[in-house]
């Protein structure tokens, strides 16, 4: 068996890798690329809008949790205290 993988070059190796790992990379890479820049420009903004875009981000998930009763387990009771105050996805009946 090592005489099999001491034979094989390293562009031999690099080709059995599956090509799921070279995407996975990829996107690892364009994120950073991607988010180095981003994290530079959020550090410019005041903290204010940062506060008020995290409040809007909150309560849209958890609208939508409260709706399609999609939330974790841990936010269950809390959800259940919550839901009867806001309106609720029906189910049709079959």
């Amino acid at each position: 068996m090592t005489a099999i993988i001491a034979s094989l070059t390293t562009l031999d190796r690099l080709a059995q890798v599956p090509s799921s790992t070279w995407m996975i990379l990829g996107l690892v890479i364009g994120g950073i690329l991607f988010g180095i820049p981003l994290i530079r420009k959020i550090r410019e903004i005041s903290g204010i809008w940062i506060l008020f875009a995290l409040v809007c981000g909150s309560v849209l998930v958890s609208a939508h949790w409260v709706y399609h009763r999609s939330e974790p387990a841990v936010l269950s009771p809390l959800v259940d205290f919550v839901a009867p105050f806001f309106p609720k996805k029906t189910v049709p009946r079959k």
